[in-house]
């Protein structure tokens, strides 16, 4: 009884006091009621019966009941506090920062206001390149070449000082 966990272990007693043999369900009651041994318990009575049905530690099977032979293993609990509890519901909540994350993206994407910073980044970026390319052509300029020249002359004592 020590593997079965303090949650189920009432219900492991009757179980295991359950006698082997194929019972009718009148013969299971009465016999969960001997098991009980108080009176008044009919009503928790039929709540064994039921919980021992649907926990498949007792089968039914053409009108009669069978204890099975060995009792079902008892799931852990997966409600709120618990650990599988919690990692899924943080599972969720990150699953659902994710579409909002992408729903958001979107709907940026397809904003008039990212459509205006598109253009006013294509605007800014043909200005950059103008601008670029008038300095190229300063720097090729006649008097750009003349300065050049002058300075080179200059570096090698050309210009005439003596």
């Amino acid at each position: 009884m020590s593997a079965v966990p303090q949650r189920a272990q009432r219900l492991y007693a009757v179980w295991s006091a359950l006698p082997d043999g194929p019972l009718t369900e009148r013969q299971l009651e009465e016999a969960i009621l001997r098991i009980l041994h108080r009176p008044g318990a009919q009503a928790d009575a039929s709540a064994y019966l039921a919980m021992l049905t649907d926990s498949r530690a007792v089968v039914a099977t053409n009108g009669t009941f069978q204890k099975a032979t060995e009792f079902p293993k008892v799931p852990e609990p997966a409600g709120p506090g618990t650990q599988e509890y919690d990692r899924q519901t943080a599972l969720m909540a990150a699953r659902q920062e994710e579409e909002f994350d992408r729903s958001a993206e979107e709907a940026f994407r397809n904003s008039p206001q990212n459509t205006a910073r598109i253009e006013l980044i294509a605007l800014i970026d043909a200005r950059i390149d103008e601008r670029i390319l008038e300095l190229r052509r300063l720097a090729d300029s006649a008097a750009i070449r003349t300065a050049r020249q002058f300075a080179r002359a200059e570096q090698r004592g050309e210009n005439g000082a003596g």
